[in-house]
């Protein structure tokens, strides 16, 4: 299940925080204080995503990936809308929801995975979401050079989507309930 998240991963790695910031003071033209605003409230609702995951007694994984695929990608087509106040509404939501994500894949390990694996899938998983996490700031100056700064806001929204698209392709395998009773469904292996 957290293949499900690359794509996000790659969406929300660290080279989109500093394009969003960019993008606020080249495109936007806003003010250093609002960036730093706008920044600020984006931590918080990053903050309020994590506290959230960790304070639920039983999280739903699934439920929390699906709406996170969902809310991060509608949210990078909806930067794309020429407001700033749409962008910061949805730079905080994207943030939100990929702290969010973030904690719950962490959980996916620990949570439903037998102790003597952990740290093996821990690795696996942290060399495999590394590589979208490298690729990310490689790329977006590329495609900002390239196809202007709004193909950019695209172009993450669109690998965002692939997300959406493994939830559906793995829907049949997986699913909080199986989960919940720390069971994985017969016949298959757990995702990881």
């Amino acid at each position: 299940m957290q293949l499900t998240s690359l794509p996000l991963h790659f969406a929300g790695g660290v080279g989109v925080l500093s394009f969003m910031v960019w993008y606020l003071r080249d495109h936007w033209h806003m003010p250093a204080s609002g960036v730093s605003t706008a920044q600020a409230v984006a931590n918080i609702g990053a903050l309020a995503g994590s506290v959230y995951i960790a304070a639920r007694a039983r999280a739903r994984p699934r439920t929390v990936l699906a709406l996170s695929a969902i809310v991060m990608t509608a949210a990078l087509f909806l930067m794309a809308l020429p407001s700033p106040t749409a962008f910061v509404v949805c730079m905080v939501a994207f943030f939100t929801l990929r702290s969010a994500m973030t904690a719950v894949t962490a959980m996916i390990v620990v949570k439903y995975l037998p102790s003597d694996v952990v740290g093996r899938a821990e690795g696996l998983f942290n060399l495999m979401s590394g590589v979208p996490i490298l690729i990310a700031p490689l790329l977006i100056p590329l495609v900002q050079r390239v196809a202007g700064s709004t193909a950019v806001l695209l172009l993450l929204g669109l690998v965002s989507a692939l997300s959406l698209l493994c939830l559906l392709r793995f829907r049949p395998s997986w699913s909080d309930e199986d989960t919940a009773r720390g069971h994985a469904v017969p016949g298959e292996t757990p995702a990881t």
